[in-house]
């Protein structure tokens, strides 16, 4: 009868803990805490070692892991048969959750390596999709995280094989469009997502999927800073009411750079500059909390003076003016738009 107790015991804690970790780590217990009391029991008063429960604790801690200082040994016959039980048992449930731990961690670094894991931090970047362009993505992405301290854990949700990326960018495969796989990318939590193009050779397919992608994880997340991207200029508008907050169309953004300097010529060096992470030149956005209720033209000057920022825009309910009249007033919650500089030497 106390066998199959015993087994049904096993079995209702296995159940419960699902882990065989923390199934491990139960049995460890349970040997140690009952182990102490069966030799205080049958030591205490007989063995000067043995002084209170504690003293058996240390004693069964000893031999279970196999330490053996010696300052403590049974005296009693019953003492010592019941250490020749514990100590085989004890062994054994120290050796299972060693290679519990093991399995465990070999399993989670295959998982993330071959996409299958999960990431369970928040407040991240995470991009949905894989094109060639992506590692240079990624690239200005930790150049600008370099520049500002602001550094994000950033993460690569794809339904192909898992490309050649930097050690620190998580990549986990899955389907976008399949509210599960999302959740393990830990779109539900990130901070900034980023939807490329995920076919060049057919725009009206690509551009469908970034708009249907970005009204997946708009539901999902409603407070995430989401960008997209298209490859025709007429889906902007669409992927805008799936809930994007900035929708960038490549093509029309390149076409408009070729026109302009084809007529004034520099221009695209100079949006170069702007755009790329550097010590001067580039162009950001910072916050207006020390300018609320200056003008513009104050701001400005304040800004030149005391950092060497140009000042060209305020970022007004997620909408740039740029070029606004001096007089206007900065308020609370308003973005400024500033061409960084060197300070003077």
């Amino acid at each position: 009868m106390i066998p199959i107790t015993f087994k049904k015991l096993l079995r209702i804690i296995k159940s419960r803990t699902r882990s065989m970790i923390l199934y491990s780590i139960t049995l460890f217990l349970a040997v140690l805490f009952v182990g102490a009391f069966v030799i205080y029991l049958v030591e205490h008063g007989h063995n000067p070692g043995i002084k209170n429960y504690f003293d058996a604790l240390w004693f069964i801690m000893e031999t279970i892991t196999t330490v053996g200082y010696g300052d403590i040994v049974p005296t009693t016959t019953v003492g010592r048969v019941a250490d020749m039980i514990i100590m085989p048992l004890g062994i054994s449930i120290i050796s299972i959750l060693t290679a519990s731990i093991a399995s465990a961690i070999m399993n989670s670094t295959m998982m993330r390596a071959s996409g299958l894991g999960a990431f369970s931090r928040k407040n991240h970047l995470l991009i949905f999709g894989w094109n060639d362009r992506v590692p240079k993505l990624i690239y200005s992405i930790k150049a600008a995280m370099d520049q500002t301290g602001d550094f994000l854990d950033i993460v690569i949700i794809s339904n192909q094989e898992k490309p050649p990326l930097p050690g620190d960018v998580i990549y986990i495969r899955g389907n976008p469009f399949i509210e599960q796989d999302l959740i393990r990318a830990g779109a539900d939590n990130a901070r900034t997502i980023i939807v490329v193009p995920l076919d060049f050779k057919d725009p009206s397919s690509s551009d469908a999927k970034v708009t249907l992608i970005t009204m997946i994880i708009k539901q999902l997340n409603p407070n995430a800073y989401i960008i997209s991207e298209v490859l025709d200029e007429s889906n902007v508008n669409h992927v805008k009411r799936a809930g994007a907050n900035t929708v960038i169309s490549s093509g029309s953004l390149s076409t408009m750079a070729i026109a302009r300097e084809a007529i004034y010529g520099g221009v695209i060096d100079a949006i170069m500059e702007l755009l790329m992470p550097s010590n001067h030149g580039e162009i950001i956005t910072m916050s207006s909390s020390d300018f609320i209720g200056s003008s513009f033209l104050e701001a400005m000057m304040k800004l030149k003076s005391s950092l060497n920022y140009i000042l060209i825009g305020i970022d007004r309910g997620g909408k740039p003016v740029i070029n606004p009249p001096g007089n206007m007033m900065i308020e609370r919650g308003d973005g400024l738009i500033v061409i960084r500089g060197l300070k003077d030497q």
